[in-house]
């Protein structure tokens, strides 16, 4: 049996990256700007903010309205 990708990404989203993981959901009203990595197996949570540049690691959980500056990795 082959295993299928999924991507979930609400409509009000804005989304400036094409670097998500497959099995990632991102919830409404978040802003991920360009060059972010987000890996494979992520939830990002309702209202956050994920700034130019950051590295999310697969399998991160973000609760509702994190803010996440540059310089994380």
């Amino acid at each position: 049996m082959e295993e299928t990708s999924t991507l979930q990404i609400h409509p009000s989203t804005i989304i400036e990256t094409d670097d998500i993981g497959e099995n990632t959901t991102i919830g409404p009203f978040s802003h991920i700007e360009k060059n972010v990595h987000i890996g494979r197996n992520c939830f990002i949570g309702e209202g956050c903010h994920i700034q130019e540049g950051v590295h999310i690691s697969d399998g991160t959980h973000l609760e509702n309205g994190v803010y996440i500056w540059r310089g994380v990795y």
